[in-house]
Formats: C-alpha cells, structure tokens, sequence
C-alpha cells in the first residue's frame, strides 16, 4: 500500500485529504505539468478510451485523441492513484460554483474492477452536484455511477446509432 501523501490546497484555501477507502489506495493530486505525469496523462486515457469505444461502437471520443498540449490548456484539476510510482487511474474535474464537472474519469484496463474509479468518484462527495457522462452502451461506466448514486439526467445522440448518458449526483444533506 502506498503510504498517505499530501495534497495540495482545495478552492478558496481550503485543504483535503483524498483517500482510497475502497482500495487502500491514497488518491492524490495530479500535477500535469510534470512531464512524467503529463506522458502518462496522455497514454492513460488513450488506452482506457478505446476499451470504452469498442463497447460503444465509436472511435470519435474526444480524449481518445487528446494531445498533452489540450490536456495542459484543457484548465482541469487532475487527482488520481499511483502504485509504484506510476499513475494507473485518474480522474479530471472542474468546479463553478456549486457544480463539479467530471471531464475524465479513466482507470489503466489491466486496474479495472478494483475499486480505483469508485474511490475516485467517491473522493468528491463534498461538491453539492456533481456531472459526469459516458458512452450509454458503455454499461459498466452507467453501473458504476448509479452505484455512486448518481441519476440518469439525460441522454445525447452525438453520432449516427451513438449516444451519451449524462448524470447528476446531489450531496446527501
């Protein structure tokens, strides 16, 4: 198990402890500008992307093909989980105002169904509304967020025969 690491400060000076309790895996901050982290950042998705359009039927999703350049100007906060010094799950949000956007929620396929995508979904239970979409025939990513407890909000054709489920999750009050 890796050991606890810091984590850099939250919005308006706030600091957070993000922790794998699923996994045992402490869940950390990302820095993509550090070039390691940026070439995994980029590799990552890629191979987490394509599992997701072989099930959906669709090669066109956006961050399959992302550069390190878009990822670095994309203005995204990146967390995620490292074993053996190597990012093998990460997780891209943005905040404004009370809505927490998830961008990219991607986990190495040799690290699925082991908790690291829960655990970092998990990890942002303090946002009051929290959205995230992926592929509808991407059954396995609609299950997990429904576990998380997260709501079907809407679903979008963005290609002939090819939609996205977008969800919305509430913080439990």
């Amino acid at each position: 198990m890796i050991g606890t690491l810091p984590c850099r400060p939250r919005c308006e000076g706030e600091t957070a402890r993000h922790n794998a309790a699923v996994t045992g895996i402490p869940i950390q901050w990302l820095d993509p500008i550090d070039r390691p982290t940026t070439e995994r950042l980029v590799r990552l998705p890629r191979a987490a992307y394509r599992v997701e359009a072989n099930l959906i039927g669709f090669q066109g999703i956006p961050q399959l093909h992302a550069t390190a350049d878009q990822l670095l100007t994309a203005g995204l906060t990146w967390i995620g989980a490292k074993i053996d010094g190597g990012v093998v799950a990460a997780l891209a949000y943005r905040v404004e105002g009370e809505v927490c956007s998830i961008d990219r929620l991607v986990v190495d396929p040799g690290w699925f169904r082991r908790g690291l995508g829960s655990a970092l979904v998990a990890s942002l239970r303090e946002h009051d509304l929290i959205t995230v979409s992926t592929g509808t025939a991407n059954l396995p990513a609609c299950r997990l967020h429904e576990q998380l407890g997260s709501e079907r909000a809407y679903d979008e054709l963005i290609a002939l025969g090819v939609s996205v489920t977008h969800f919305t999750r509430r913080r439990e009050t």
